[in-house]
């Protein structure tokens, strides 16, 4: 299969062959003629939004007509929970709604303790 291949294009698959080659451990050769069909595979065992991210905008480039590929790939949703350690990780946009809610809600200020001194906030 002879694919014409753009700067961006093959910056992309650049990328994705990093994040593989961090992840699984596997070296993708990018002048195999299944390397595109690699790299989806993988990108649909990660658990890398960043790869899945990637693969997607890869596939939307090589085949602009289908958007097949995007469509395999789960979207992060809101019902979705990450975890460290056993407990969930908030992002950082759920945390500056939070916060900017807290501070709506409550314009009271805060007491705490600083290296045994009472300090206000």
């Amino acid at each position: 299969m002879t694919v014409s291949l753009s700067r961006e294009t093959i910056k992309l698959m650049m990328q994705s062959q990093r994040m593989i080659k961090k992840e699984f451990g596997v070296r993708i050769d990018l002048d195999n003629e299944q390397a595109i069909a690699m790299f989806i595979a993988y990108a649909s065992q990660s658990s890398s939004d960043e790869l899945k991210e990637c693969s997607s905008k890869l596939m939307a480039q090589l085949v602009p007509g289908e958007n097949s590929a995007t469509e395999e790939l789960p979207a992060k949703s809101k019902a979705q929970v990450r975890y460290y350690r056993g407990q969930p990780v908030v992002s950082p946009q759920e945390l500056s709604v939070n916060q900017a809610n807290d501070k709506v809600e409550t314009n009271h200020t805060k007491q705490i303790t600083y290296r045994g001194q009472k300090v206000t906030c």
